[in-house]
């Protein structure tokens, strides 16, 4: 559902707007799964859109919040593709969030 040029993108994008907080294992499996299992993608993006970075909440584009999902679905295993992850929720809201096998 990402490509890995968007995951890419999303890496350099955590690199210069999130690791002032965090570190790019808890967007890792089993981390990622453990949180946002029974959930959907459309459900990080918003999360992350509206709370995110924590000192300029949505501050960031809605493509450049989709990189970072993208990064962060590539850091726990999912399937990398030939196309990019929209910055749609109402179409994020279609893929489910499930534990990938290691």
């Amino acid at each position: 559902v990402f490509s890995v040029a968007q995951a890419d993108r999303g890496e350099s994008r955590f690199k210069q707007s999130c690791t002032g907080c965090h570190a790019a294992v808890q967007f890792a499996e089993p981390a990622f799964s453990a949180r946002w299992e029974g959930r959907t993608v459309g459900d990080v993006f918003r999360y992350l859109s509206e709370t995110m970075p924590e000192n300029d909440p949505g501050g960031l584009a809605p493509a450049q919040y989709a990189d970072l999902v993208a990064f962060f679905l590539g850091q726990s295993g999912y399937p990398v593709g030939d196309d990019e992850l929209p910055a749609d929720p109402a179409v994020l809201d279609r893929i489910a969030i499930v534990p990938q096998p290691r």
